[in-house]
């Protein structure tokens, strides 16, 4: 249950899964909503070496909130 009560929604939440990390989707929808995954193949952004991908994806997650 969340920490707000029964009637709270679960936070909108956004994943990037990583080639060498291990699967984090299943425990993030324990407690959240998923609205956006990305799996970014070189793992660049994570990270900074490319603030752009970074970038890229955090506008991606807000967009799927429009």
């Amino acid at each position: 249950m969340p920490a707000n009560g029964p009637n709270t929604r679960p936070p909108l939440t956004g994943v990037a899964n990583f080639a060498d990390d291990v699967a984090i989707r299943p425990y993030a929808e324990m407690m959240n909503t998923i609205v956006h995954q990305s799996s970014p193949a070189d793992g660049n952004h994570r990270n900074m070496s490319a603030p752009e991908l970074l970038t890229q994806d955090v506008r991606a997650f807000y967009r799927s909130l429009r």
